[in-house]
């Protein structure tokens, strides 16, 4: 079975995607709907570059933030595509060990250009990791859960509301999510997290011991979806810490378009094939 590099690609709007937009007005209209005083959540956002990775929280331990952001402050350029992702890993939040994962990956962004991480193998974006990707998501909202549909990789995710956590869990790239309401605030409590994904952009690594809890509220007048997030593990972290990404609700989008991993795909900047990893075990 063939895992190939990961590159976007946006097909229209597919059988599949309009069956997933249609159960999505499925759940909005019907007996999904939020009941009365809990927020509503549903429908499409997204949010720009300036958001993709963790903004700091005045007063509270920051996430590790660009190196390039450290240098020019407080007169930064705008993010655009192509930036490096060069995090500053001389933040006290960091282990030795974190610390170290970051100065590396930075090394290899100022020598490469570019860096392999594991969204960009075609596999899941984990959590909280997934909250910086730079694509539309949309939210479905029932009574005991809280289905979000990423379109990258077509990527779902679910929240139980009202529920605790499982025993025992078995670590996997998304965990699992419980949530519940606190007025105008949607909690939402991950474990259950594994350490083949990476916490940010900057490379932190993220292991089982990741504990991550998310609040979402809408602001803006409705135009606006503020998730604070909130991230603990002993084994990459010397403290909790919490930033934010910033969506915006995206009225002008129907449906979640597919985005899928192709394969033979060549690397934008040098020409050259992508590795593909290969699970050489059967299929049978």
């Amino acid at each position: 079975m063939t895992h190939c590099r990961k590159v976007p690609i946006h097909l229209g709007v597919s059988a599949l995607a309009a069956a997933l937009s249609l159960a999505a007005s499925a759940l909005a209209a019907g007996g999904g709907a939020p009941a009365r005083g809990i927020p509503d959540f549903t429908g499409f956002w997204a949010h720009g570059v300036t958001q993709i990775v963790f903004q700091p929280i005045p007063g509270q331990p920051s996430p590790v933030i660009d190196v390039l952001n450290v240098e020019c402050t407080p007169d930064c350029p705008p993010r655009v595509g192509g930036t490096p992702f060069i995090g500053d890993y001389s933040n006290p939040i960091l282990t030795p060990a974190a610390a170290d994962a970051v100065r590396t990956m930075g090394e290899r962004w100022r020598s490469e250009g570019a860096v392999n991480a594991a969204t960009e193998l075609c596999m899941p974006s984990g959590v909280p990791h997934v909250l910086t990707i730079f694509a539309p998501v949309q939210f479905l909202q029932e009574e005991d859960m809280i289905t979000v549909l990423y379109q990258r990789d077509m990527q779902v995710r679910r929240v139980h509301l009202n529920a605790g956590h499982s025993e025992n869990l078995k670590p996997s790239w998304y965990g699992e999510s419980v949530g519940h309401y606190e007025g105008d605030l949607l909690v939402v409590d991950t474990i259950g997290l594994d350490s083949r994904s990476i916490v940010d952009r900057f490379g932190a690594p993220q292991t089982e011991a990741t504990h991550v809890v998310e609040r979402y509220r809408i602001i803006d007048g409705g135009n606006a979806l503020l998730a604070h997030v909130t991230v603990e593990d002993p084994d990459t972290f010397t403290t909790a810490w919490s930033g934010t990404i910033t969506y915006n609700r995206n009225r002008n989008t129907r449906v979640i378009s597919e985005e899928i991993c192709a394969e033979n795909n060549k690397d934008a900047a040098t020409g050259e094939d992508y590795p593909i990893p290969i699970d050489a075990s059967p299929d049978f």
